[in-house]
């Protein structure tokens, strides 16, 4: 049975040209407890600013991988969320992140963008 090590993976709010944005930088292994985790992070946000709709972005320039769980554990969070999304920002060069981030766009009718670096993020 392989072991998992999970790494630093956490989500924290960034205001950048008039705009609110949630980050979720993943470093490493992203686990499904992780992932359930950060998704009630990401709703306490919206909880605590329920008018704001944030610009999501997910740092995986630093994902090794992420378990098929975390994945759907995180299309389900985005559909619940998705009143609450300005855009979606997908940050790798990784094309096992793309597919994923691929596949959750189809699934949550949600648009993601892919850059390789948060510089050429547009607002």
């Amino acid at each position: 049975m392989q072991h998992v090590v999970e790494q630093k993976n956490w989500v924290e709010p960034v205001r950048r040209a008039g705009k609110d944005f949630l980050r979720f930088n993943f470093d490493g292994v992203l686990t499904q407890k992780k992932a359930i985790e950060l998704c009630a992070e990401w709703k306490r946000y919206s909880l605590e600013a329920p008018e704001k709709n944030f610009v999501i972005v997910f740092n995986a320039s630093k994902m090794e991988n992420y378990e098929p769980q975390a994945r759907i554990a995180f299309q389900k969070c985005m559909k619940e969320m998705s009143k609450h999304i300005d855009k979606i920002w997908v940050v790798t060069d990784s094309k096992l992140v793309l597919g994923g981030a691929s596949i959750m766009s189809l699934i949550v009718g949600l648009p993601i963008r892919a850059v390789r670096s948060e510089e050429q993020i547009v607002i």
